[in-house]
């Protein structure tokens, strides 16, 4: 009974350090203050593999950050239309002085929903910005996509333009469509 009880009280022994390790790797992979922008910018720039969908490419690197007076960094990003030869998609990402993600904003002209391609791209971006925020497996992040959009397009029938959705550490989606086109807003709710 005694080796039992000293086998078992050393195998714990043994096994205390892994889940320790364990531990510490999950806290770096989903970080309680949310996503660092340079885990959001990988994930962006590897969701068409990540998800297995295609995926518009950006003009620029969001990697390529600019520094504001206050230490803020932004990168932006135009998408083009290979069929119109022009950027039919802006996307702006902002982090902290600290490279924490701050919000990624997402913007499509007032035809997107009228053109197919548009909107098409418009919905594969949608994707690509909700993985690289959440880092969640493909079914995961096209159901919560396709909860926002019908979601906005439910609201749009009674009259408001705008639907959210609750991300991990304390991030939100935010969808709206109006005269303007369309916004995707992913950022970080603020604390009451």
């Amino acid at each position: 009974m005694q080796k039992t009880l000293i086998l078992i009280g050393a195998a714990l022994i043994l096994l205390v350090p892994s889940i320790a390790e364990s531990a510490n790797t999950n806290q770096k992979q989903n970080p309680p203050y949310g996503v660092t922008c340079d885990e959001f910018i990988g994930r962006l720039k590897n969701a068409e593999r990540a998800l297995g969908i295609p995926i518009p490419k950006p003009d620029h690197d969001f990697a390529d950050m600019t520094e504001s007076s206050l230490g803020d960094l932004t990168s932006g990003a135009a998408y083009i239309n290979p069929a119109l030869k022009t950027d039919d998609h802006v996307a702006t990402l902002f982090c902290t002085k600290g490279k924490t993600f701050e919000e990624f904003q997402l913007n499509a002209p007032p035809d997107t929903a009228n053109d197919r391609l548009s909107n098409t791209r418009l919905t594969s971006l949608i994707v690509a910005a909700l993985y690289a925020y959440t880092g969640w497996p493909t079914k995961r992040v096209l159901a919560a996509q396709r909860q926002l959009l019908s979601e906005t397009r439910s609201n749009l029938i009674r009259g408001e333009g705008e639907a959210e959705l609750k991300l991990p550490a304390q991030g939100v989606a935010r969808l709206s469509f109006d005269d303007g086109g369309a916004q995707l807003l992913i950022t970080l709710e603020k604390g009451e």
